[in-house]
Protein backbone atom coordinates (compact mmCIF):
# COMPACT_ATOMS: atom_id res chain seq x y z
CA UNK A 1 0.00 0.00 0.00
CA UNK A 2 1.53 3.16 -0.94
CA UNK A 3 1.18 6.32 1.73
CA UNK A 4 0.91 8.93 -0.97
CA UNK A 5 -1.99 10.06 -2.35
CA UNK A 6 -3.54 12.11 -4.36
CA UNK A 7 -7.02 13.64 -5.25
CA UNK A 8 -7.80 14.94 -8.34
CA UNK A 9 -10.55 17.82 -7.77
CA UNK A 10 -12.78 18.78 -11.02
CA UNK A 11 -12.75 22.32 -12.07
CA UNK A 12 -15.69 22.26 -10.34
CA UNK A 13 -15.24 21.51 -7.71
CA UNK A 14 -12.60 24.06 -7.05
CA UNK A 15 -15.12 26.51 -8.11
CA UNK A 16 -16.37 27.65 -4.73
CA UNK A 17 -18.86 30.67 -4.39
CA UNK A 18 -17.06 32.82 -2.92
CA UNK A 19 -18.75 36.56 -2.01
CA UNK A 20 -17.92 39.29 -4.55
CA UNK A 21 -16.60 41.34 -1.90
CA UNK A 22 -13.36 39.31 -1.56
CA UNK A 23 -10.44 38.97 -3.36
CA UNK A 24 -8.93 35.21 -3.95
CA UNK A 25 -5.65 34.36 -4.72
CA UNK A 26 -5.01 30.75 -5.53
CA UNK A 27 -1.57 29.25 -4.89
CA UNK A 28 -0.42 26.00 -6.66
CA UNK A 29 2.92 24.63 -4.62
CA UNK A 30 4.56 21.02 -4.65
CA UNK A 31 3.65 18.91 -2.26
CA UNK A 32 7.70 18.63 -0.75
CA UNK A 33 6.16 17.17 2.75
CA UNK A 34 5.34 13.76 0.52
CA UNK A 35 8.60 13.50 -0.77
CA UNK A 36 10.78 11.68 1.96
CA UNK A 37 7.55 9.19 2.03
CA UNK A 38 7.18 8.42 -1.73
CA UNK A 39 11.34 8.03 -1.63
CA UNK A 40 10.92 5.62 1.10
CA UNK A 41 8.27 3.55 -0.21
CA UNK A 42 10.09 3.85 -3.65
CA UNK A 43 13.32 2.54 -2.12
CA UNK A 44 11.07 -0.57 -0.63
CA UNK A 45 9.33 -1.34 -4.20
CA UNK A 46 12.48 -1.01 -5.76
CA UNK A 47 14.19 -3.64 -3.20
CA UNK A 48 11.39 -5.86 -3.82
CA UNK A 49 11.97 -5.65 -7.60
CA UNK A 50 8.63 -3.67 -8.20
CA UNK A 51 9.64 -0.90 -10.80
CA UNK A 52 6.12 -0.10 -11.98
CA UNK A 53 4.90 0.23 -8.80
CA UNK A 54 7.86 2.50 -7.60
CA UNK A 55 7.75 4.60 -10.15
CA UNK A 56 4.33 5.22 -9.87
CA UNK A 57 4.79 6.61 -6.29
CA UNK A 58 7.21 8.98 -7.82
CA UNK A 59 5.28 9.93 -10.48
CA UNK A 60 2.31 10.29 -8.35
CA UNK A 61 4.48 12.33 -5.17
CA UNK A 62 6.13 14.75 -8.51
CA UNK A 63 2.33 15.40 -9.81
CA UNK A 64 0.95 16.31 -6.45
CA UNK A 65 0.24 19.69 -6.26
CA UNK A 66 -1.38 21.75 -2.82
CA UNK A 67 -3.64 24.47 -3.57
CA UNK A 68 -4.32 27.16 -1.24
CA UNK A 69 -6.52 29.98 -1.36
CA UNK A 70 -6.68 33.12 0.23
CA UNK A 71 -9.30 35.12 1.04
CA UNK A 72 -8.56 39.38 1.06
CA UNK A 73 -12.14 41.05 2.34
CA UNK A 74 -12.85 44.28 0.59
CA UNK A 75 -14.38 46.66 2.97
CA UNK A 76 -17.79 47.34 1.79
CA UNK A 77 -18.49 51.02 1.34
CA UNK A 78 -21.50 52.93 1.85
CA UNK A 79 -21.35 55.56 -0.81
CA UNK A 80 -24.78 57.63 1.05
CA UNK A 81 -22.17 57.45 4.33
CA UNK A 82 -18.85 58.68 2.66
CA UNK A 83 -20.49 61.54 0.95
CA UNK A 84 -21.41 64.73 2.41
CA UNK A 85 -22.87 68.20 1.28
CA UNK A 86 -20.87 71.11 0.00
CA UNK A 87 -20.46 73.04 3.38
CA UNK A 88 -19.25 76.41 3.32
CA UNK A 89 -16.13 77.02 6.16
CA UNK A 90 -17.63 76.84 9.08
CA UNK A 91 -20.71 75.11 9.38
CA UNK A 92 -21.22 71.52 10.52
CA UNK A 93 -21.45 69.18 7.89
CA UNK A 94 -24.48 67.19 6.94
CA UNK A 95 -24.50 63.42 5.85
CA UNK A 96 -26.80 62.48 2.81
CA UNK A 97 -29.30 59.94 3.30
Amino acid sequence: MCPVRSHVHSHEELREPFPPSNIRVRTYNLALATYPTALKEAARLLDQKKTKEASDVLLTALNTLMVVDNLTPLPLVSPAKRLTKPRPSGKKTKTWR
